[in-house]
């Protein structure tokens, strides 16, 4: 059909904070991070017990969880060459410790407390210290004490050094915002309580795959994670039928037993009103993202796989705590 963004459109998504040059700008920098990550992987029961020591962090230190992708996207960065489980919690207490400042420089009515960390007496060095405490027990290695100011600082020179002097990366927040405002401003929603559902899903899957999956920041970006979680959503939301966006390499059966945590259990008596706009919303929607349909395709594919695999580990790990099989306390926010 041809489609075409107009000039308009591009000076709303300019106002937005989410032009195409800004996208295509993220894109590049989330290509340039998953080519300089490092090969090493970190503990798997190391990586949950650090994700659930950042999100009481970021809990603590900001009253919010708003910045939970930005402190996962930076700790598997780091530990992809810097591995090691001594450092771990002081690792933790820094990371949490920058975005939050970041919060707090972004908005003055924020409640950020970062120089408690430094405070002996503070909850975020208790909840760095509790988790250094399980570390020492659960690995018997005797992890590194969290330490005060001026050797915080200094701590995270080292960090910010390990990542290349660089800290502002665009997690999956970022790119879930561009994506809906986008989508929003060029197609339009059906109701914006149900868009801000069809948003929290995304937020929600990913949450769950990031927290699962320690090798998932392997080979998934999270641009291409949320791209691929943001465009299996519009199934949820019935702005696409499912088969739109199977890849042409999956047959029609398997497509539909993989996406049944995704699509909606009832199609509500539109499937042909549905159909017959697809394509154009399929066009529209390769606009908004800046991607062909074959590559939206095979990223909704990526997601949803992951996505399945994350809903059956936490049901095993929860099977097994129900049995007495794993310490609950290292589940991390799953």
């Amino acid at each position: 059909m041809g489609f075409q963004i107009s000039e308009t459109m591009e000076d709303l998504w300019q106002k937005q904070g989410a032009s195409t040059d800004m996208m295509l700008s993220n894109r590049e920098e989330d290509r340039s991070l998953m080519e300089n990550r490092g090969s090493k992987i970190l503990d798997k029961r190391a990586r949950l017990g650090a994700l659930r020591c950042l999100s009481q962090m970021l809990e603590e230190m900001t009253g919010s969880q708003s910045s939970w992708f930005e402190v996962v996207l930076l700790l598997d960065h780091y530990s992809s060459h810097c591995p090691s489980l001594a450092k771990l919690p002081v690792t933790c207490a820094v990371i949490a410790r920058m975005v939050a400042k970041d919060v707090g420089n972004d908005d003055d009515n924020y409640p950020v407390k970062t120089n408690p960390l430094l405070d002996k007496k503070s909850a975020g060095r208790a909840i760095a210290e509790g988790f250094a405490n399980w570390m020492e027990t659960t690995f018997n290695c005797k992890a590194d004490d969290i330490p005060k100011h001026p050797s915080m600082i200094q701590e995270e020179m080292e960090v910010v050094k390990a990542l290349d002097w660089k800290v502002h990366y665009p997690c999956l927040e970022r790119w879930l915002c561009l994506y809906s405002t986008r989508f929003s401003g060029l197609i339009g929603v059906r109701s914006a309580a149900q868009f801000e559902g069809m948003k929290e899903f995304v937020r929600t899957s990913a949450r769950a795959i990031l927290t699962t999956n320690e090798t998932v920041a392997q080979d998934l970006s999270h641009g291409d994670l949320a791209l691929g979680l943001f465009c299996s959503s519009l199934v949820r939301g019935g702005y696409l039928p499912l088969m739109s966006l199977k890849p042409e390499e999956v047959d029609e059966t398997e497509w539909s037993d993989l996406f049944i945590l995704v699509a909606p259990q009832e199609l509500g008596g539109k499937a042909e009103e549905r159909a017959s706009a697809s394509s154009q919303i399929l066009e529209l929607l390769c606009m908004v993202v800046q991607e062909d349909e074959k590559e939206i395709c095979q990223k909704v594919h990526h997601a949803v796989r992951e996505l399945k695999w994350a809903a059956r580990w936490i049901h095993n790990y929860r099977r097994n705590v129900r049995y007495g099989q794993a310490p609950l306390q290292v589940l991390a926010a799953a």
